[in-house]
């Protein structure tokens, strides 16, 4: 868990340090799964950029880092809230994410449906940086893209290819070599984890409201 959490210092330290100013100035601010939103919002739209734009593999690599990470919070905050013990759960909160909850269940509620949709979103954003990243730097990649220049247009077709990949529709962008193709594969599990975690917050939420007196 200690190496989690210094692969995760470039999010996770800012965002401690607002938390701490916060305090100082005699305020109990933090970060949750709704005002978060903003934070991480301004993170993937910068990392996004530097990919999108960047012709430096080095830096591009270094905005698909930012991007990895954040799509590695999803999946593991949304896999543990799936499969795992509560006590796992408050261990991560309290030694990685250093979230002051109190020791007890963490049920499905209106945050966490809108973040299972937000990770839903943001996986699809993801792997078409992912994908972007790989065509622009190493050739061969892919078939079927246009020839365009850097940019949103080019942005914007792989953005295309990965909705159509997630939701198995299929498009005129293609992979053409192994580690594109399991690019897509990986891509494929994520998106169908991502909507039955959706389906089972939005199921389960409406569950305890029929519930409830």
């Amino acid at each position: 868990m200690r190496m989690l959490g210094l692969l995760l210092a470039p999010l996770t330290w800012p965002a401690w340090g607002i938390e701490a100013l916060s305090r100082r100035k005699g305020g109990v601010f933090e970060f949750g799964i709704v005002n978060s939103t903003p934070y991480f919002a301004c993170w993937g739209l910068g990392a996004t950029a530097v990919v999108v734009w960047s012709g430096n593999v080095w830096l591009a690599g270094a905005g698909l880092y930012i991007l990895t990470m954040m799509e590695l919070v999803a999946l593991g905050i949304s896999l543990m809230l799936a499969i795992s013990r509560p006590g796992r759960i408050q261990t991560f909160m309290l030694e990685i994410a250093q979230r002051h909850r109190p020791n007890q269940l963490i049920s499905v509620n209106v945050p966490a449906v809108y973040g299972s949709l937000v990770a839903l979103g943001y996986a699809v954003w993801y792997f078409a940086c992912v994908a972007l990243y790989m065509h622009r730097h190493f050739a061969g990649f892919y078939s079927g893209v246009e020839a365009r220049g850097p940019g949103l247009p080019l942005f914007w077709q792989f953005l295309y290819f990965s909705f159509t990949t997630v939701t198995t529709l299929g498009g005129h962008v293609q992979p053409a070599t192994f580690p594109s193709e399991l690019l897509v594969a990986n891509e494929v599990c994520v998106g169908i984890f991502f909507f039955l975690f959706l389906l089972t917050a939005i199921v389960s939420r409406y569950l305890d409201e029929l519930r409830q007196p």
